[in-house]
């Protein structure tokens, strides 16, 4: 059951009750581990490909400097230009980079998904928590957790909505990941 504020309206959020089908033991010695690993923990990651290493330009580069590389690289790379198919897909890599990285508001929004990826896989995470399994106070609009040290894991809404799943104990250096889903409202399924 979908937890729910006082007043009896449903949240925003739920708690997943997954953990990837790994037993709780099998996860902390996952995370533990200085490789990448292959289960669904997704603690590691494979290095991406991102919008900037297909186009070879650094993340700070202006708009002008990569569409200067976009039309190099599509110009060596097109299907086309080069009579044989083999390039299609890089092409298309090189296409979408080019989408997301020439307008202002889709490369913002590109990275602070980069920003969040990078935290994921950097942060060392001491366990996973559902989020049903936290307090929420409806003030606040904000979820809590007791830690071992008698901190507090505290994550707001806001927060979630953003994609920030991971806090830190405000008494520690501990830190948990939260596992969520977002729940569709009524109105947004209509």
């Amino acid at each position: 059951m979908a937890p729910r504020q006082a007043s009896g309206a449903p949240l925003k959020f739920r708690g997943t009750s997954k953990n990837n089908g790994l037993s709780e033991s099998s996860q902390l010695n996952c995370m533990r581990n200085e490789r990448i690993c292959s289960c669904p923990c997704s603690f590691f990651s494979v290095s991406m490909d991102t919008h900037y290493s297909v186009l070879n330009v650094a993340q700070s580069a202006s708009t002008d400097q990569i569409k200067q590389r976009f039309q190099q690289l599509i110009m060596q790379h097109h299907p086309d230009k080069q009579g044989s198919r083999d390039n299609d897909e890089y092409a298309q890599k090189i296409l979408q980079a080019w989408d997301v990285l020439r307008d202002v508001e889709k490369r913002k929004a590109y990275d602070i998904e980069l920003q969040l990826r990078e935290h994921k896989t950097k942060v060392v995470i001491n366990e996973e928590v559902d989020l049903d399994e936290m307090d929420y106070d409806e003030e606040k609009r904000e979820f809590q957790l007791l830690c071992r040290c008698s901190g507090t894991y505290t994550i707001t809404e806001d927060e979630l909505e953003d994609g920030i799943d991971t806090v830190t104990c405000n008494n520690c250096s501990l830190r948990i990941r939260v596992l969520y889903e977002e729940v569709q409202d009524d109105d947004d399924a209509n």
